[in-house]
Formats: structure tokens, sequence, C-alpha cells
């Protein structure tokens, strides 16, 4: 039996600072298949705050695990949902 790649996986990572905080995304791409999930972190100075998690199908996580004021929790969320909307774009060739 030879041995045979049967899929290859692109990771990819990008990172945006928000309010001060970093949010770094997380893609794993399977070879000519749509990106199906984007996971992230929220941090400020090296100390996890949050995580994100977004599908493709709609549904959506993000909690923080630490005390963020309001407005900074806007900021992250509309940042978030901004920037997952533009990786699923990018990494699925849809144009808008």
């Amino acid at each position: 039996m030879a041995l045979e790649q049967v899929s290859s996986v692109v990771k990819s990572t990008y990172l945006n600072n928000v309010a001060g905080y970093d949010i770094q995304y997380n893609v794993a791409q399977d070879e000519g298949q749509n990106v199906t999930s984007i996971t992230g972190t929220v941090k400020k100075a090296d100390v996890r705050f949050g995580y994100i998690t977004i599908n493709a199908d709609g549904t959506k996580n993000i909690s923080f695990d630490r005390p963020i004021s309001d407005e900074d929790s806007e900021a992250i969320y509309t940042a978030a949902l901004s920037d997952t909307k533009s990786i699923f774009e990018q990494r699925n060739n849809k144009e808008e």
C-alpha cells in the first residue's frame, strides 16, 4: 500500500486590536472546502479575557471570563462580527 495524502488543512491567524484588547482569530480550512467555523480569543496584556466562536451557519458564542465594561464589550462584539464576516467572505471567495 502506497502512502497517499487524502487532505490538506490551511491554518490562518488574524489579529485585530479593539479598545485596547487583542482579538486573535484562528481559522482551519480543509483544502477545497469552505471555512465553517472561526474561533478566537480576546486578550489584554497577555491576559485572556474571553473566547469567540462564530460559525458559518450563523451560530455565535462570544463570552468573557473577566469583567469588561459595556462600552468595550460592545466594541469587541461589533468588531468580532465584522471581522469574522470579512474572513468568511475572503476564505470562501464570496463577494457581496
